[in-house]
């Protein structure tokens, strides 16, 4: 199954034009994707369906990975998937219809405090306040 991450690669570089850090996280993803279904005994990635990536995809998340990281795992399915459509390797794209989990977005400590410092204490303590119990919280 290996065999067609090299190509996946190049075709992610010279085809798709994506930065080398996407290219690269994209290729730990697949590469890990893959050493996953060898672990399950599956050798042919065509065999593979939406339960095997709802599996693996579960199967991160058990194992402590961000949210993030499982969505960007997904994407990364998603266009290798994609990928070996077009190539004739897989009659159909197992990623499709799937939902990446929902990340939740933070805000930076940075913007926080910042807000927290620009407000006069002795005019608004209660604004000050509900800066403070996000921080508080983390």
């Amino acid at each position: 199954m290996n065999t067609y991450v090299k190509e996946y690669t190049s075709f992610m570089t010279d085809i798709r034009h994506k930065s080398l850090n996407t290219v690269e996280s994209y290729k730990r993803d697949v590469t890990q994707y893959i050493s996953y279904l060898d672990g399950t005994g599956v050798t042919d990635i065509s065999s593979t369906t939406k339960t095997t990536v709802l599996s693996y995809l579960l199967y991160l998340q058990k194992e402590g990975r961000a949210s993030s990281t499982v969505s960007r795992t997904l994407a990364s399915l998603r266009s290798y998937y994609l990928f070996m459509m077009q190539n004739g390797v897989v009659k159909s794209n197992p990623t499709s219809n799937l939902e990446a989990p929902h990340v939740e977005k933070k805000i930076p400590k940075r913007k926080i405090h910042a807000a927290i410092v620009a407000i006069d204490a002795s005019e608004n303590i209660l604004l000050r306040h509900i800066f403070l119990i996000p921080c508080l919280m983390e």
